[in-house]
C-alpha cells in the first residue's frame, strides 16, 4: 500500500450538490475522487488549485482512477493576502453559528401524501414530494419493512420477476375492495 501513495496536484473541475468534488490532475489528465466530507472540511471550490495524497480508487470504473486521502488549497483567489486570510480566519470563529439547514423527513412526507391521497404509485409519491422514483423507494421500502406501509407488487404476467408497478397504501383495507362491493 505504501508505494500506492502518490503526491498529486490539480484543479477541482466538478462538485456534486452533496460535495463530493472531482479534480483533474496537472501532468496526467486523470481525475480524482474526493469525498464530500474531505471537500466540505476545507470549503472546496470549482478551480481550486490543489495538492493532493491520492490512492488508487478501488472503486475504479476507468473514469476516476484515484481516491484523495487528503487535499490541501495551494492558492484561495478570495483573499488578496495572508492578512485578509487570517482575518477571516478569526472572524469565522467571533461569528455565532448558524444552524444546520434541517433535513427533509422524506419518510413522513411519504405518509402524509399516502394519509391524504390514499394508495399511489412510487412514481406518483416521488412527483408530490419532488423526490426521484429510486430515492423515494428506498424510504417507502424502509417503510414497508417497519410495518408503518403496505404494499401491492403488480405483474403484467406470471413469467415476470420484478414487478410492473407497486402501489403503496397506510393499511391493507385502503387496497381491497369494499365488501359489499363485490
Amino acid at each position: 500500500m505504501q508505494n500506492d501513495v502518490k503526491r498529486l496536484t490539480g484543479i477541482i473541475t466538478n462538485q456534486l450538490d452533496s460535495g463530493t468534488s472531482f479534480a483533474l490532475c496537472d501532468d496526467t489528465n486523470e481525475q480524482v475522487f474526493i469525498r464530500s466530507v474531505l471537500a466540505k472540511r476545507i470549503a472546496l471550490d470549482v478551480g481550486d488549485e490543489v495538492e493532493m495524497v491520492v490512492v488508487p480508487n478501488a472503486n475504479d470504473s476507468g473514469t476516476c482512477p484515484y481516491f484523495a486521502l487528503r487535499v490541501i488549497v495551494l492558492q484561495d483567489d478570495r483573499f488578496d493576502d495572508e492578512d485578509d486570510m487570517l482575518d477571516a480566519e478569526l472572524e469565522q470563529y467571533d461569528e455565532p453559528r448558524t444552524a444546520p439547514e434541517p433535513q427533509r423527513k422524506w419518510a413522513e412526507e411519504a405518509h402524509m401524501f399516502l394519509d391524504v391521497n390514499g394508495p399511489a404509485t412510487t412514481s406518483q409519491i416521488a412527483k408530490a414530494v419532488g423526490y426521484s422514483t429510486a430515492n423515494i423507494r428506498t424510504y417507502l421500502c424502509k417503510m414497508h419493512d417497519r410495518g408503518e406501509i403496505v404494499r401491492a407488487d403488480i405483474r403484467t404476467s406470471s413469467a415476470q420477476s420484478k414487478a410492473s408497478a407497486t402501489v403503496w397504501a397506510l393499511d391493507l383495507h385502503d387496497l381491497l375492495p369494499e365488501e359489499n362491493e363485490l
